[in-house]
């Protein structure tokens, strides 16, 4: 299901950033074992090593969740001390060592409770290794080009203070760069990498720069406690706003989710038209669900295999992304039904989540969204989208309802008790306001014969014939009708005679140019029409103005061969 060629690069570029922070770090163990063997020595200072790696590693797990669902992790001040105060490659070793003991936690979880972090193995390693090496080559290699070995003095006195911002400022600029490279190798969208994920977490990060200066200020290798003090401060801080960024999301995610069901409701309450509603849907689902590309929705309309109505569509109304998988969605769609509730996968084609739509216990469709980037949704995600597919089917069954009332199942053609109600309101409208409205009477031309001896099968294929080629040539307005048998009719809001002449002509000469295509052969078929107009004609009522179309009708069934179109 995956891209082999996309997930190998992939997996090579996590592997090269990789190596190339092992070596970084392998220079940081031969120095301290060997030292002078690179020409280079320095005095490993134990307690600020362990101090400063165990402070990077708590804040990892004290990430802030703010601007929707931007994670952020205030570490780099604790990477900038750790580099201005033991100097670049002790700091290095503790940037490498606390990013290390991150991912071993959570790749050690992943084994214990598969269902707490979801990445697969592979993947997670992936990540693990790239995250380390990268984080701990970009902060030594800048360290190298500032000189913080030479000048570890002057940084930690004015006005040598200003160069810690400055070199963090770089530090991010360059792990930001490297962290989109796996985003871009996926397919997903630059813009949409710089917008949800570099710009949020570059201004926060580079907001807390200024904490590194404080934390240099205050080290001291005699006395650590004022730094253990601020350290431990700032700990606290951190777990202060982590509370309260989880709060806080989980109010905002919750007052979103509800006015999202609150807009539904409305589109519910208003609209009987399964296209709007799955439409509508379709808009809030891609608005509360930020990180998904592309939506999805299949909705049973009859007992018929093929009345199912379905939309895959992106954001903007647009296509899915070109990495979007069709079977990938069929496949999780038959696993959600199977198993009756709404699931979530993710594989190298980015994240799912699938809601199956049930009414009284049937599978009626299903309700999906899909990322490119994998790992985008979690649990209530998934809880949310359960609760949109339960409110989404009540429409989408009003809808079927209405339209199984006011749909002819044959021909998908209105009725004739939905036409007679829109001729009433039509007529009364011309009454009121002026203007014209028209009336085509049609019948299917030797439609008993086509049955008699070509059997029934071939005379519905007749008539669906007839009833697609109304749909197509008549506007959205317009009110094409099957009103019984071989009997059709078509309601013309605001037209006169001569354009019901013209769309009368288009619509009698390309049912009979384009015979109806059957397993064993072609049946060319015909109609002949009638045609009244109101004003124009003069009928006391919208009775009377069909019974002037059917008089036409019958009159242009009176020539030889049919197929005629009379006023």
């Amino acid at each position: 299901m995956g891209n082999t060629a996309t997930d190998k690069k992939l997996w090579l570029f996590r592997l090269y950033v990789y190596v190339a922070g092992f070596l970084l770090t392998g220079c940081f163990i031969a120095v301290e074992i060997e030292p002078g063997l690179l020409g280079l020595q320095f005095q490993f200072d134990l307690w600020p090593f362990v101090l400063l790696t165990a402070f990077g590693v708590l804040t990892r797990f004290l990430r802030i969740q703010a601007l929707g669902q931007i994670t952020v992790i205030l570490d780099t001040p604790v990477y900038l001390t750790a580099i201005f105060t033991l100097g670049t490659l002790q700091g290095g070793l503790a940037v490498f060592t606390s990013m290390s003991i991150y991912f071993v936690w959570r790749i050690g979880l992943r084994l214990v409770r598969p269902g707490i972090e979801r990445r697969p193995m592979p993947d997670l390693l992936g990540v693990a290794l790239y995250s380390s090496g990268m984080t701990s080559m970009v902060m030594v290699v800048l360290a190298t080009v500032f000189g913080v070995d030479d000048n570890l003095s002057t940084f930690r006195r004015a006005p040598g203070y200003g160069l810690i911002p400055v070199l963090g400022f770089c530090f991010l600029v360059g792990q930001y760069a490297l962290a989109i490279i796996p985003y871009m190798l996926k397919g997903v969208n630059f813009g949409r990498i710089v917008k949800k994920v570099i710009l949020p977490g570059l201004l926060m990060e580079i907001i807390l720069l200024q904490l590194a200066v404080l934390a240099v200020i205050t080290y001291e290798r005699a006395d650590l406690t004022p730094f253990l003090l601020l350290a431990t401060t700032y700990l606290f801080v951190n777990y202060v706003v982590h509370r309260l960024s989880q709060i806080s999301a989980a109010q905002s995610r919750q007052l979103q989710e509800l006015e999202a069901l609150n807009r539904l409701g409305q589109t519910i309450c208003t609209t009987l038209d399964s296209a709007q509603l799955m439409e509508r849907i379709a808009e809030e689902s891609l608005e509360v669900f930020e990180n998904a590309d592309a939506f999805v929705l299949s909705y049973s309309t009859g007992d018929k295999e093929d009345s199912a109505q379905s939309m895959v569509q992106g954001r903007g109304g647009e296509s899915p992304p070109a990495n979007f998988s069709a079977d990938d969605a069929r496949s999780i769609a038959d696993e959600a039904h199977s198993m009756g509730q709404p699931i979530m996968r993710n594989n190298k084609q980015g994240s799912w989540m699938v809601a199956p739509i049930t009414v009284n216990d049937a599978n009626m469709g299903e309700l999906a969204l899909w990322s490119a980037i994998g790992f985008s949704f979690d649990e209530q995600d998934l809880k949310f989208l359960g609760n949109l597919a339960h409110q989404a089917t009540f429409g989408l069954e009003n809808a079927r309802l209405y339209e199984l009332s006011t749909i002819d199942s044959l021909t998908g053609l209105y009725l004739r008790r939905y036409f007679e109600m829109r001729l009433s309101e039509e007529y009364a409208r011309v009454d009121r306001y002026e203007g014209s409205c028209s009336v085509v009477m049609m019948d299917v031309d030797w439609l008993k014969t086509i049955n008699d001896n070509l059997g029934h099968a071939v005379g519905d294929a007749a008539l669906a014939h007839v009833a697609h080629v109304m749909k197509e040539e008549t506007r959205l307005l317009d009110v094409p009708a099957r009103l019984g048998g071989d009997e059709f009719a078509i309601l013309l809001p605001n037209e006169g005679i001569e354009m019901a002449r013209l769309v009368a002509e288009r619509i009698r000469r390309r049912i009979a140019e384009n015979p109806v295509v059957t397993e064993l052969q072609q049946v060319k078929v015909t109609v002949s029409m009638g045609i009244s107009s109101y004003p124009t004609h003069s009928a006391e009522s919208p009775a009377a103005l069909v019974a002037l179309a059917d008089r036409a009708l019958y009159q242009s069934k009176l020539a030889p061969e049919r197929n005629h179109v009379v006023v």
